[in-house]
């Protein structure tokens, strides 16, 4: 029998050493075919700049953003790179899982933008905003 798991500590009391990543395995995207070509890099330490990304995953980057906190400006840890061609591309997802500033980075096919729009009309259609919008608009007249 095995022991159950329970926020990182098993029911015998002993740490349990995970990888560092939390939450469960995402779907890995396919490598687009048309631009943009853009890489999705996380578990950056907080020190990482953008030069220290370009000298890790190679050439052929033609922007670097990465992403900080709107209010403090501080790193939030993860950032995306964008390539000339696939092929470069390509090869920076052959990097994944590997160290950059003591750390073991991820590097997997960004999810392509959406609008912000787009974003927010998702999030109402998940909630139940819209259910009790309606229900609550029934009852009013």
């Amino acid at each position: 029998m095995s022991p159950t798991m329970i926020h990182g500590v098993d029911n015998f009391t002993n740490i349990v050493v995970d990888s560092g990543f939390s939450g469960p395995p995402r779907e890995e995207l396919p490598v687009p075919t048309v631009p943009p070509f853009t890489a999705f890099v996380g578990n950056l330490t907080f020190e990482t700049d953008d030069e220290a990304v370009k000298e890790h995953l190679g050439p052929g980057i033609t922007s670097v953003r990465l992403v900080k906190d709107p209010m403090s400006g501080k790193p939030k840890g993860y950032g995306y790179v964008e390539y000339g061609s696939q092929g470069e591309l390509k090869v920076a997802l052959g990097k994944n899982m590997t160290s950059l500033g003591g750390r073991t980075i991820r590097v997997s096919v960004a999810e392509p933008r959406t609008s912000f729009r787009l974003q927010f009309a998702r999030k109402l259609t998940n909630s139940n905003w819209t259910k009790w919008r309606t229900f609550r608009c029934r009852n009013c007249i």
